[in-house]
């Protein structure tokens, strides 16, 4: 039985604290595609051994969760993306999409187009800082690849 929290987990958790300890490291997996997916099996294994549950179990049941890679240059900024594109979301805070972004100075930007809530459609965009506070950025972009990474190099751009 899966945990009912673990997508939750993944975004929010699992996913993102390592990624702002250890940046350079993501970075270097994320380039590489058999890396990547060994990367998201390895989150989704954590989630269910904190759940007391065989890794297989979540791994199976969830099924390749992809990352795409996307280059956003936005006059001078240059923003280098790596979407990770969520099974979909039961309900809001759950996410669609999270963006591990890099600046071009490596600086490390973390962001996720959640489930708004009943309303169909409706998203929030919103990131965290790597001293761990979460921003609510309000109503996010349509639930697409491109609309998600445009909107993240907007915001890390607008940062710089």
């Amino acid at each position: 039985m899966l945990p009912e929290t673990w997508h939750y987990e993944f975004a929010h958790l699992a996913l993102r604290i390592p990624f702002f300890m250890q940046p350079d490291f993501y970075l270097e997996v994320l380039d590489d595609p058999e890396q990547a997916q060994a990367l998201m099996c390895s989150v989704l294994a954590r989630i269910a051994n904190n759940h007391g549950l065989p890794p297989e179990t979540l791994i199976d049941a969830v099924g390749p969760i992809e990352v795409h890679k996307h280059r956003s240059l936005i006059g001078d900024c240059s923003v280098l993306s790596y979407i990770v594109e969520m099974p979909p979301p039961s309900r809001a805070t759950e996410c669609h999409f999270v963006a591990l972004a890099f600046k071009a100075d490596g600086t490390p930007c973390y962001f996720t187009l959640e489930r708004g809530g009943d309303a169909p459609g409706s998203t929030v965009l919103c990131g965290w800082t790597a001293g761990e506070e979460h921003l609510n950025f309000g109503a996010g972009p349509p639930t697409n690849l491109d609309d998600f990474a445009g909107e993240v190099a907007r915001r890390v751009c607008a940062a710089a």
